[in-house]
């Protein structure tokens, strides 16, 4: 109906606040938003409000392009959202093979989502456009990331090179990426970077107070200007 938006979640079960404020946005402009989220579980926080919880594939099934496909369709969406980090390489390359008019899908190029996704690659370019990054130059503490892991899964942290050494006799250094282990403060950073000449229209810095599985669940936003200059840099590098 054209007075409705249909929106798709993709692994957005905790998001019932988002669903929230975009039913509001949508009753300013007379607008009904409908949210569906695909999800591996019907039994999520979302479904309180949701208009339909589908069960979906996993990130890594061979059908999952053909069935997102047939959700998208079937369920007349218009705008597909990604809330994890598997989800964004999904939505990428579906981007890619599904071209519809009408249908928003917010995601970079599959070439983007790669390199930033594969932390070895990542670290990479952020080093070739002078982006610093805490390298590993033989002093310790060190952490070990996987190199395509994320929500914080899997990570392993050394204080000497015999606790690094016993760890890489069972675990393949080729899957992880090897930095300096700092303790700090850690920030998130919401930016909007527009999908026509792809100017950035914004960054605003969020503080992280409490993390569940890598994801924010509670943070403070503020004003960074040394924070909002480096994002800035990164947005305009990439081709977000």
């Amino acid at each position: 109906m054209a007075n409705e938006i249909n929106i798709l979640f993709l692994g957005g079960a905790r998001r019932t606040s988002l669903a929230e404020r975009f039913f509001r946005a949508g009753d300013k402009v007379g607008k009904r938003v409908n949210i569906f989220s695909y999800e591996l579980s019907a039994e999520v926080p979302l479904v309180a409000v949701a208009r339909e919880i589908i069960i979906g594939r996993r990130w890594n099934d061979p059908q999952l392009m053909e069935h997102l496909k047939e959700v998208v369709e079937q369920k007349n969406i218009h705008i597909l959202l990604p809330f994890v980090d598997p989800a964004v390489e999904v939505l990428s390359r579906f981007k890619t093979g599904f071209h519809h008019p009408e249908v928003m899908v917010p995601v970079s190029d599959v070439q983007v989502a790669q390199t930033f996704f594969d932390k070895v690659l990542a670290q990479q370019w952020f080093i070739r456009h002078g982006i610093p990054v805490p390298e590993f130059k033989g002093t310790y503490p060190v952490i070990a990331k996987p190199r395509k892991g994320s929500a914080a899964k899997g990570l392993a942290v050394f204080y000497n090179e015999d606790q690094q050494m016993a760890f890489f006799q069972t675990h393949s250094a080729d899957d992880y990426l090897l930095q300096a282990y700092l303790e700090a403060d850690e920030y998130t950073v919401d930016a909007y970077v527009s999908v026509h000449d792809h100017r950035v229209l914004g960054t605003v810095p969020r503080q992280r107070i409490e993390v569940f599985n890598g994801e924010v669940v509670k943070s403070v936003t503020i004003r960074d200007e040394q924070i909002i200059r480096y994002a800035e840099k990164i947005l305009q590098a990439a081709p977000f």
